[in-house]
Parts: structure tokens; C-alpha cells; sequence
């Protein structure tokens, strides 16, 4: 196999995992941002606003692996948490896999002296994750809800994440939490891919 097919194998992957990189940074980041989470998660109407926040650390916590869940929660609410942690899990797996195999690529091409190459393909890689997440985030302002639902249908098939309006997650996090979350995850990702891409356009011109 020569180097031009080489490359052509390799491109996709360096692809798939720079927008791996774009998308779930600002994921983790808010996610695990106890700031956003006490400011963007409702006080229950039943308690005050010093209990609510409790247990929205208390959830925040267990995200992180620290503390089990409050028994306040129900055994659905305790079970669908336990999901998200898992999935969670497995964010991190993928990120940390999106970024050795990156630098991985990023190093070999710097050892070659490539600068041509290298340049070419954060072009390619970041003008299509900015793409990609710019159609997500008009599809979101078109009907958020159904892409909230779409989701929990895909990474969530056991159906344990369905509750009662008055249940206590959905009040510390209603639907509008989830839409502020995903919003910022989503202009944050394009905002670093037209960063970047801009940054590798100027260096194509420039040599």
C-alpha cells in the first residue's frame, strides 16, 4: 500500500476524531460545570431553594462518581441516573480515544514536516464538524423536543428516562435546562471549528 492510499484511509479517521474532539469537549465541559448547573436547574416548588440546591449537587456528584444519589430520588429516577453515568463512562472512553488517535496523527505529520498535509486536513475536518454542528443547532431551534426525544429513544432504549411531571428531577431539570445545556455545547463546538478553521485557512494562503 502506498502513502497516497495510506492517506486516503487515514483522513476519515483523523476527521471522525477532531469533530470527536469539538463536540464532546464542550460536552464535558458543561456537563461537569457545577456553576451552569446551579444556575441553570429550577428550585422544586415543594422546597426551598437551599434543599433544591442540594440535590442538584448531590446529582452532580454522582456524575462524577463521588456520592450515591439522595434517597429522596425514586428507584426510576436512581436508575435512569445510573445510565447517564454509564453513559457518561462512555463519553470519556470515546474522548480519550478521539485525542490519542489525533495527536497520534498530528505528531507523525509535524515529524514529516508536512505543514501542506496537516493544514489540509484540519480544513477538511473542521469545516465539516462546523457544518455538521450548525445543522444540529437549526434543527435544535426548529424543534428542540423532538431531537431531546430522538435522543433518549437512541442511548437510552431501556425507556427508564420517562417521568411524572412532579417527579424531582424533572423539576430541578426541566426541559429548558437541557435546551440551555445543549445549545451552549453545540455553539461552542462550532464556535472551535470556525476557529480553527480559519486559523488553517489563513495558513493556506499564507504559504
Amino acid at each position: 500500500m502506498n502513502f497516497s492510499m495510506l492517506k486516503k484511509l487515514i483522513l476519515p479517521i483523523f476527521i471522525v476524531s477532531i469533530a470527536t474532539l469539538l463536540l464532546l469537549s464542550p460536552l464535558l465541559y458543561y456537563s461537569f460545570n457545577i456553576q451552569f448547573y446551579t444556575t441553570h436547574s429550577i428550585q422544586s416548588p415543594h422546597m426551598s431553594q437551599e434543599e433544591s440546591l442540594v440535590y442538584v449537587q448531590n446529582v452532580y456528584s454522582f456524575l462524577q462518581g463521588k456520592e450515591q444519589l439522595s434517597p429522596v430520588f425514586t428507584l426510576d429516577e436512581k436508575s435512569h441516573m445510573q445510565d447517564v453515568q454509564s453513559l457518561f463512562f462512555i463519553v470519556f472512553i470515546w474522548e480519550i480515544i478521539a485525542f490519542f488517535l489525533f495527536f497520534i496523527f498530528l505528531v507523525s505529520f509535524i515529524l514529516q514536516r508536512n505543514t501542506k498535509m496537516i493544514v489540509s486536513w484540519f480544513l477538511w475536518g473542521t469545516c465539516i464538524a462546523l457544518v455538521l454542528f450548525l445543522l444540529l443547532l437549526f434543527t435544535m431551534l426548529l424543534d428542540f423536543d423532538a431531537i431531546f426525544l430522538v435522543f433518549h429513544r437512541i442511548f437510552f432504549p431501556q425507556g427508564n428516562w420517562s417521568f411524572n411531571p412532579l417527579s424531582l428531577l424533572i423539576q430541578l431539570f426541566p426541559l429548558t435546562f437541557f435546551n440551555a445545556i445543549a445549545m451552549r455545547i453545540f455553539l461552542m463546538s462550532a464556535g472551535m471549528s470556525l476557529l480553527i478553521f480559519l486559523v488553517a485557512l489563513y495558513e493556506r494562503k499564507k504559504k
